[in-house]
């Protein structure tokens, strides 16, 4: 059995018990303090919230679209933009790849090619990565984070020397992997350090919303410390959700981790996460759909320009 597959089969089971522990929880918890907590002032919040995270994959966007830019030496126009921000709800469906799928599309319009487009979405992933893991590295100067896991004590210094690692690991395969993929006559350090200055930005908005969550709908009171706190484990919650396989938009896998780690972590109630993870899975998955009609507007935009 190949890697690919035995890694599909590991994500799969992961979502598999992920959501068998969310249900688990759902019966176990009691939601009355959340139920309290709810007023029509949510709806507002939740619009405003929504609309917040779907604009932020314009940063997305504009970053894929420099990338592409950077490997087909030309300039494109905002079709690349829609097509972009198209793909985004399709990250839902089974697999985990038919937002990169989708992309394809663009190859009859815009006059570029496969190769171009399959390179642009691989840079992607790994500037994401290494945006992700750069954050998350820099947190753990600012957070005092350590868990138990499997008997043994995870502490900072583990986790610095761990993200530290990553983060060569993954900045070496985009620095020597560019003869390999016939990159080094496009490869442009500028566009990269723009592209990942905006997924940093993406990255910070989508997990700020995420904390703020806890504040504007659930009324939950927490210094500095924890927010930064829960900062950090909606960054970690993030990576795993987008690296494991078979774990469309990271489903189930993040939620579980909020409820593993914020308990003991932050001290906020299990009930009060769980809601929190559920109000903003509603918020994205809103988000997402918002994405999709920016995405509408803008290619009725391009055919009234043309």
């Amino acid at each position: 059995m190949a890697i690919r597959e035995l890694a599909s089969y590991f994500g799969r089971g992961a979502v598999l018990l992920s959501f068998i522990f969310l249900a688990y929880l759902v019966t176990k918890l009691d939601f009355t303090r959340v139920v309290e907590r709810y007023d029509t002032s949510w709806i507002v919040k939740f619009i405003l919230f929504s609309l917040i995270f779907s604009l932020s994959y314009f940063f997305l966007a504009y970053s894929w679209k420099r990338l592409l830019e950077m490997l087909s030496k030309k300039p494109f126009k905002r079709d690349v933009f829609s097509a972009y921000l198209t793909s985004v709800i399709f990250k839902y469906l089974p697999g985990n790849v038919f937002h990169f799928l989708g992309r394809h599309a663009l190859i009859d319009k815009e006059h570029t090619t496969h190769k171009n487009i399959l390179l642009s979405n691989t840079l992607e992933v790994f500037i994401m990565l290494f945006s992700a893991l750069l954050l998350l590295f820099v947190g753990t100067f600012f957070v005092n984070f350590s868990f138990s896991l499997f008997g043994f004590e995870i502490a900072n210094s583990v986790l610095v020397a761990l993200f530290l690692s990553m983060i060569a690991t993954v900045g070496a395969i985009l620095y020597f992997g560019r003869g390999r993929f016939g990159l080094k006559k496009h490869f442009d350090p500028g566009t990269i350090l723009l592209v990942l200055l905006y997924h940093t930005i993406f990255l910070l908005i989508s997990a700020s919303l995420f904390v703020f969550v806890f504040k504007l709908f659930l009324s939950v009171e927490m210094d500095t410390t924890q927010f930064f706190e829960m900062l950090f484990i909606a960054l970690i919650a993030w990576l795993f959700g987008f690296v494991l396989p078979g774990a469309p938009g990271g489903l189930g896998v993040r939620e579980s981790i909020y409820i593993l780690l914020i308990p003991g972590m932050a001290g906020i109630r299990e009930e009060l996460v769980l809601a929190a993870a559920i109000i903003y899975r509603l918020i994205t998955i809103a988000g997402e759909a918002l994405t999709y009609l920016w995405a509408k507007l803008l290619k009725e935009e391009g055919k009234d320009a043309d």
